[in-house]
Protein backbone atom coordinates (compact mmCIF):
# COMPACT_ATOMS: atom_id res chain seq x y z
CA UNK A 1 0.00 0.00 0.00
CA UNK A 2 2.91 2.47 1.10
CA UNK A 3 4.68 1.35 -2.41
CA UNK A 4 1.79 2.37 -4.74
CA UNK A 5 0.92 5.62 -2.89
CA UNK A 6 4.70 6.57 -3.31
CA UNK A 7 4.52 5.93 -7.37
CA UNK A 8 1.44 7.64 -7.71
CA UNK A 9 2.82 10.95 -5.69
CA UNK A 10 5.84 10.41 -8.24
CA UNK A 11 3.71 10.23 -11.06
CA UNK A 12 2.08 13.75 -10.60
CA UNK A 13 5.30 15.08 -9.38
CA UNK A 14 6.80 14.33 -13.08
CA UNK A 15 4.02 15.34 -15.17
CA UNK A 16 3.69 18.48 -12.76
CA UNK A 17 7.45 19.25 -12.99
CA UNK A 18 6.93 18.28 -16.77
CA UNK A 19 3.89 20.67 -17.66
CA UNK A 20 5.35 23.63 -15.63
CA UNK A 21 8.70 23.29 -17.89
CA UNK A 22 6.03 23.46 -21.00
CA UNK A 23 7.12 20.27 -21.62
CA UNK A 24 4.65 16.95 -22.80
CA UNK A 25 5.73 13.90 -21.22
CA UNK A 26 5.24 10.81 -23.69
CA UNK A 27 3.46 7.64 -22.50
CA UNK A 28 6.56 5.54 -22.95
CA UNK A 29 8.22 8.11 -21.41
CA UNK A 30 6.30 8.34 -18.42
CA UNK A 31 6.28 4.30 -18.24
CA UNK A 32 9.92 3.86 -18.12
CA UNK A 33 10.42 6.18 -15.26
CA UNK A 34 7.52 5.08 -13.44
CA UNK A 35 9.48 1.53 -13.77
CA UNK A 36 12.51 2.87 -12.52
CA UNK A 37 10.54 4.71 -9.76
CA UNK A 38 9.43 1.24 -8.78
CA UNK A 39 12.20 -0.69 -9.23
CA UNK A 40 14.16 2.65 -6.90
CA UNK A 41 11.37 1.61 -4.40
CA UNK A 42 11.45 -2.06 -4.30
CA UNK A 43 15.40 -1.90 -3.62
CA UNK A 44 14.33 0.88 -1.04
CA UNK A 45 11.47 -0.89 0.06
CA UNK A 46 14.12 -4.17 0.55
CA UNK A 47 16.80 -2.28 2.66
CA UNK A 48 14.29 -1.32 4.86
CA UNK A 49 13.27 -4.78 5.85
CA UNK A 50 16.76 -5.76 6.14
CA UNK A 51 17.39 -3.05 8.23
CA UNK A 52 14.05 -4.15 10.32
CA UNK A 53 15.30 -8.00 9.96
CA UNK A 54 19.16 -6.58 11.43
CA UNK A 55 17.39 -4.59 14.29
CA UNK A 56 15.50 -7.40 15.41
CA UNK A 57 18.28 -9.59 15.53
CA UNK A 58 20.88 -7.34 17.08
CA UNK A 59 17.50 -6.51 19.64
CA UNK A 60 17.93 -10.59 20.35
CA UNK A 61 21.15 -10.55 20.35
CA UNK A 62 21.22 -8.02 23.39
CA UNK A 63 18.38 -9.95 25.45
CA UNK A 64 20.51 -12.93 25.30
CA UNK A 65 23.57 -10.66 26.34
CA UNK A 66 21.56 -9.42 28.85
CA UNK A 67 20.64 -13.02 29.93
CA UNK A 68 24.03 -14.08 29.87
CA UNK A 69 25.37 -10.96 31.86
CA UNK A 70 22.13 -12.08 34.38
CA UNK A 71 23.61 -15.83 34.45
CA UNK A 72 27.22 -14.93 35.29
CA UNK A 73 26.26 -12.37 38.03
CA UNK A 74 24.19 -15.29 39.60
CA UNK A 75 27.13 -17.41 38.88
CA UNK A 76 29.71 -15.01 40.49
CA UNK A 77 27.25 -14.24 43.58
CA UNK A 78 27.01 -18.12 44.26
CA UNK A 79 30.54 -18.56 44.44
CA UNK A 80 32.57 -16.97 47.73
CA UNK A 81 35.97 -16.67 48.18
CA UNK A 82 37.31 -18.18 51.28
CA UNK A 83 39.36 -16.87 54.05
CA UNK A 84 42.56 -15.10 53.46
CA UNK A 85 44.00 -16.23 50.07
CA UNK A 86 41.57 -18.78 49.31
CA UNK A 87 44.12 -21.57 50.08
CA UNK A 88 43.12 -22.68 53.12
CA UNK A 89 47.26 -22.35 54.29
CA UNK A 90 47.26 -25.52 51.84
CA UNK A 91 45.84 -27.60 54.51
CA UNK A 92 41.95 -27.92 53.23
CA UNK A 93 40.14 -27.36 50.21
CA UNK A 94 37.95 -23.95 49.61
CA UNK A 95 34.20 -24.44 49.15
CA UNK A 96 33.35 -21.75 46.85
CA UNK A 97 29.48 -22.34 47.39
CA UNK A 98 29.77 -21.30 51.13
CA UNK A 99 33.52 -19.80 51.01
CA UNK A 100 34.57 -21.85 54.15
CA UNK A 101 37.56 -23.95 54.09
CA UNK A 102 36.89 -27.66 54.46
CA UNK A 103 39.89 -28.77 56.45
CA UNK A 104 42.43 -31.89 56.01
CA UNK A 105 42.49 -34.22 59.24
CA UNK A 106 44.66 -32.67 61.97
CA UNK A 107 43.64 -29.20 61.54
CA UNK A 108 41.38 -26.32 61.88
CA UNK A 109 40.22 -22.81 61.98
CA UNK A 110 38.88 -20.33 58.99
CA UNK A 111 41.59 -21.11 57.23
CA UNK A 112 42.69 -24.63 58.40
CA UNK A 113 45.62 -22.42 59.97
CA UNK A 114 45.58 -24.12 63.62
CA UNK A 115 46.94 -28.02 64.38
CA UNK A 116 43.74 -29.68 66.33
CA UNK A 117 45.17 -31.53 69.28
CA UNK A 118 44.25 -35.24 69.57
CA UNK A 119 41.26 -37.23 69.90
CA UNK A 120 37.99 -34.34 69.41
CA UNK A 121 40.61 -31.44 70.00
CA UNK A 122 38.19 -30.78 73.30
CA UNK A 123 41.27 -32.01 75.40
CA UNK A 124 38.45 -34.01 77.08
CA UNK A 125 37.38 -30.72 78.75
CA UNK A 126 39.89 -30.68 81.01
CA UNK A 127 42.68 -28.54 79.83
CA UNK A 128 42.99 -25.83 76.66
CA UNK A 129 44.68 -26.96 73.15
CA UNK A 130 47.49 -25.17 71.83
CA UNK A 131 46.67 -24.72 68.15
CA UNK A 132 50.25 -24.03 67.64
CA UNK A 133 51.65 -27.21 68.29
CA UNK A 134 48.40 -29.42 68.72
CA UNK A 135 49.05 -30.51 71.92
CA UNK A 136 46.81 -29.92 75.35
CA UNK A 137 48.03 -27.88 77.85
CA UNK A 138 45.71 -29.81 80.75
CA UNK A 139 44.54 -28.00 84.26
CA UNK A 140 45.74 -29.37 87.46
CA UNK A 141 45.13 -33.14 88.47
CA UNK A 142 44.61 -34.23 84.70
CA UNK A 143 47.20 -35.83 82.27
CA UNK A 144 47.77 -37.59 79.05
CA UNK A 145 47.74 -36.85 75.31
CA UNK A 146 43.64 -35.88 75.76
CA UNK A 147 44.13 -34.86 79.29
CA UNK A 148 41.95 -37.74 79.94
CA UNK A 149 43.35 -39.30 82.88
CA UNK A 150 43.06 -38.23 86.62
CA UNK A 151 46.64 -37.79 88.47
CA UNK A 152 47.31 -39.80 91.26
CA UNK A 153 48.10 -37.39 94.48
CA UNK A 154 51.17 -36.69 95.91
CA UNK A 155 53.57 -36.68 92.48
CA UNK A 156 51.24 -39.71 91.08
CA UNK A 157 53.89 -42.38 91.35
CA UNK A 158 51.86 -43.91 93.90
CA UNK A 159 55.45 -43.80 95.88
CA UNK A 160 56.77 -46.76 93.32
CA UNK A 161 55.13 -49.12 95.87
CA UNK A 162 51.53 -49.16 93.81
CA UNK A 163 50.15 -48.65 90.68
CA UNK A 164 47.54 -44.97 90.04
CA UNK A 165 44.98 -46.04 88.64
CA UNK A 166 43.73 -43.05 86.30
CA UNK A 167 40.27 -43.44 85.90
CA UNK A 168 39.57 -42.79 89.37
CA UNK A 169 43.15 -40.91 90.24
CA UNK A 170 43.48 -43.09 93.21
CA UNK A 171 46.41 -45.40 93.94
CA UNK A 172 46.08 -49.36 94.13
CA UNK A 173 49.24 -50.09 96.69
CA UNK A 174 51.62 -53.58 96.37
CA UNK A 175 51.01 -55.40 98.80
CA UNK A 176 52.05 -54.82 102.49
CA UNK A 177 51.76 -50.54 101.43
CA UNK A 178 48.55 -48.53 102.17
CA UNK A 179 47.31 -44.93 101.93
CA UNK A 180 46.73 -42.36 99.70
CA UNK A 181 50.46 -42.60 98.48
CA UNK A 182 51.16 -46.16 99.41
CA UNK A 183 53.42 -44.47 102.09
CA UNK A 184 52.18 -46.52 104.99
CA UNK A 185 52.97 -49.82 105.54
CA UNK A 186 51.27 -51.11 108.26
CA UNK A 187 53.84 -52.26 110.22
CA UNK A 188 54.91 -48.96 112.38
CA UNK A 189 53.12 -50.30 115.61
CA UNK A 190 51.69 -52.97 117.32
CA UNK A 191 48.65 -50.92 117.05
CA UNK A 192 48.48 -51.19 112.77
CA UNK A 193 47.17 -54.85 111.98
CA UNK A 194 46.10 -55.95 108.41
CA UNK A 195 42.94 -57.68 108.08
CA UNK A 196 42.35 -59.45 104.69
CA UNK A 197 45.02 -56.94 102.78
CA UNK A 198 43.37 -54.18 104.79
CA UNK A 199 45.05 -52.10 107.45
CA UNK A 200 43.72 -51.07 110.39
CA UNK A 201 44.75 -49.13 113.44
CA UNK A 202 43.39 -50.44 116.58
CA UNK A 203 43.39 -46.99 119.34
CA UNK A 204 43.66 -49.02 122.77
CA UNK A 205 43.63 -45.34 124.65
CA UNK A 206 40.11 -44.14 125.43
CA UNK A 207 38.61 -41.18 124.34
CA UNK A 208 34.99 -39.69 123.55
CA UNK A 209 33.72 -39.84 119.98
CA UNK A 210 34.71 -36.92 118.64
CA UNK A 211 38.15 -36.85 119.80
CA UNK A 212 39.05 -40.37 118.60
CA UNK A 213 37.55 -39.47 114.92
CA UNK A 214 39.96 -36.79 114.81
CA UNK A 215 42.76 -38.91 115.76
CA UNK A 216 42.01 -41.31 113.16
CA UNK A 217 42.21 -38.34 110.54
CA UNK A 218 45.48 -37.98 111.10
CA UNK A 219 46.21 -41.77 110.32
CA UNK A 220 47.58 -42.88 106.58
CA UNK A 221 49.16 -39.78 105.48
CA UNK A 222 46.02 -37.42 106.73
CA UNK A 223 43.66 -40.14 105.03
CA UNK A 224 42.55 -41.64 108.13
CA UNK A 225 38.80 -42.46 109.24
CA UNK A 226 36.46 -44.36 111.95
CA UNK A 227 36.14 -47.85 110.16
CA UNK A 228 33.38 -48.19 108.12
CA UNK A 229 32.39 -51.90 107.42
CA UNK A 230 31.12 -52.69 104.08
CA UNK A 231 29.08 -55.75 105.34
CA UNK A 232 28.75 -57.96 108.70
CA UNK A 233 31.22 -60.39 107.63
CA UNK A 234 34.16 -57.91 107.06
CA UNK A 235 32.96 -56.14 110.62
CA UNK A 236 33.05 -59.81 112.55
CA UNK A 237 36.75 -60.29 111.49
CA UNK A 238 38.08 -56.77 112.40
CA UNK A 239 36.80 -56.82 115.76
CA UNK A 240 37.91 -60.80 116.12
CA UNK A 241 41.38 -59.32 115.43
CA UNK A 242 41.01 -56.71 118.11
CA UNK A 243 39.63 -58.91 120.49
CA UNK A 244 42.49 -61.59 119.71
CA UNK A 245 45.04 -59.19 119.81
CA UNK A 246 44.00 -56.37 122.27
CA UNK A 247 42.23 -58.55 124.69
CA UNK A 248 39.14 -55.88 124.28
CA UNK A 249 36.46 -55.32 121.37
CA UNK A 250 34.08 -52.72 122.78
CA UNK A 251 34.81 -49.67 120.23
CA UNK A 252 33.97 -46.85 118.46
CA UNK A 253 33.35 -47.00 115.09
CA UNK A 254 32.00 -44.78 111.86
CA UNK A 255 28.50 -45.59 111.98
CA UNK A 256 25.91 -43.80 113.55
CA UNK A 257 22.08 -43.99 114.30
CA UNK A 258 20.89 -40.06 113.60
CA UNK A 259 17.67 -40.92 114.05
CA UNK A 260 17.73 -42.85 117.25
CA UNK A 261 15.24 -45.82 115.74
CA UNK A 262 18.19 -48.42 114.42
CA UNK A 263 18.56 -46.61 110.91
CA UNK A 264 22.35 -46.99 111.25
CA UNK A 265 24.21 -44.65 108.77
CA UNK A 266 28.22 -44.02 107.58
CA UNK A 267 29.56 -41.27 109.91
CA UNK A 268 31.82 -39.89 106.36
CA UNK A 269 28.63 -39.11 104.15
CA UNK A 270 25.25 -40.20 106.30
CA UNK A 271 24.58 -42.97 104.00
CA UNK A 272 22.73 -46.10 105.13
CA UNK A 273 24.49 -49.43 105.88
CA UNK A 274 23.91 -51.98 103.07
CA UNK A 275 23.34 -54.66 105.97
CA UNK A 276 21.88 -55.34 109.39
CA UNK A 277 24.11 -55.55 112.49
CA UNK A 278 22.36 -57.16 115.31
CA UNK A 279 21.25 -54.68 118.41
CA UNK A 280 22.22 -55.11 121.58
CA UNK A 281 20.58 -52.43 123.49
CA UNK A 282 20.51 -49.13 124.49
CA UNK A 283 23.18 -47.70 126.91
CA UNK A 284 22.42 -44.37 126.69
CA UNK A 285 18.70 -43.04 125.44
CA UNK A 286 18.77 -39.51 123.48
CA UNK A 287 22.05 -40.54 121.84
CA UNK A 288 23.21 -41.67 118.66
CA UNK A 289 27.01 -43.00 118.70
CA UNK A 290 27.39 -46.51 118.35
CA UNK A 291 29.29 -49.17 119.92
CA UNK A 292 30.52 -52.48 119.03
CA UNK A 293 30.81 -55.31 120.99
CA UNK A 294 32.82 -58.16 120.81
CA UNK A 295 29.46 -60.07 120.34
CA UNK A 296 29.15 -58.24 117.36
CA UNK A 297 26.24 -56.45 118.15
CA UNK A 298 25.48 -52.52 118.38
CA UNK A 299 24.62 -50.53 121.27
CA UNK A 300 23.32 -46.92 121.18
CA UNK A 301 25.69 -44.78 122.90
CA UNK A 302 27.06 -41.34 124.78
CA UNK A 303 28.90 -39.77 122.22
CA UNK A 304 30.42 -37.40 124.79
CA UNK A 305 29.61 -38.52 128.02
CA UNK A 306 32.06 -42.47 128.55
CA UNK A 307 34.94 -42.84 126.74
CA UNK A 308 35.60 -45.98 124.63
CA UNK A 309 38.65 -47.29 122.34
CA UNK A 310 38.43 -47.27 118.28
CA UNK A 311 39.16 -48.74 115.28
CA UNK A 312 40.69 -46.56 112.38
CA UNK A 313 40.86 -47.27 108.28
CA UNK A 314 42.07 -46.00 105.69
CA UNK A 315 39.16 -43.75 103.71
CA UNK A 316 38.36 -45.76 100.29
Amino acid sequence: MALRTLLLVALITIIWLNSSAGRVVSRKSLKQQIKKLKKDLNKAEANILNIQATVVQNGNEISNNNADISDNTDLIQANHQCPGNSTCSNQGTCDVPTGTCVCNSGFQGDMCQDLQCPGDGTCSYHGLCDVSTGTCDCLSGFLGDMCQDVQCPGDGTCSKQGTCDYSTGTCVCDSGFFGQTCVTTCTESMNYQVVEDRCYYFRNTYGHYEPQKQFCKTLFSGNGRLYEPPNLAALTKVIKVGSDKFNNGYRFIGIRDPYQNGTLTYTSNDLPIPFTIPFGGVDYANQDCVVIYVDIKWRRYCCSCNSKYAICEIAL
